[in-house]
């Protein structure tokens, strides 16, 4: 074999290697992307039931079995409602919506009510459970549970600001 053959069959066996990489890579991102809008899709039909359950509270008690069984019926729609707010948050921080400073602030809205705060005392611990190492839930997590603990009362004026 003459040497322009030889650089032409070099050349063909690393074009085909290239396209088996970039093919490989491809389908990995393909199977993530499938993964994620899976999760967003789960996260928007939980964020329709607490919507549900946040306009009939009896609904929401069905939902939640003794949890609420002592609650107020407001009660219950308003756990219903900002259990579908952190779930909107969860999706935007998700799909990259939220920056980390945007997460910080929306943690803070969510618990600067005293309804908002009962929600995170009962949720938590809940919570806490279903993080199993993945980084955004963590980060969503520990945004929360900082505003929590900075005690911000103010959901006009989150943090303490003006």
């Amino acid at each position: 074999m003459d040497t322009f053959s030889m650089v032409v069959w070099d050349t063909a066996a690393l074009v085909l290697a290239g396209t088996a990489i970039v093919a490989v890579v491809a389908y990995v991102r393909l199977a993530a992307s499938r993964k994620e809008t899976t999760r967003l899709a789960t996260i928007n039909g939980q964020f329709q039931m607490m919507l549900a359950g946040a306009k009939d509270a009896e609904l929401g008690r069905a939902m939640t079995g003794p949890r609420f069984a002592d609650a107020s019926d407001n009660e219950v729609r308003r756990q219903f409602w900002i259990n579908a707010w952190m779930l909107s948050i969860e999706a935007q921080w998700r799909s990259g919506m939220l920056t980390p400073a945007h997460l910080r602030l929306a943690a803070e809205y969510v618990v600067g009510s005293e309804a908002g705060r009962r929600y995170w005392e009962r949720a938590r611990e809940v919570r806490s459970q279903i993080l199993d190492g993945d980084p955004k839930l963590t980060a969503l997590h520990e945004a929360v549970e900082a505003a929590y603990a900075s005690g911000s009362s103010n959901p006009v004026a989150p943090g303490g600001r003006p």
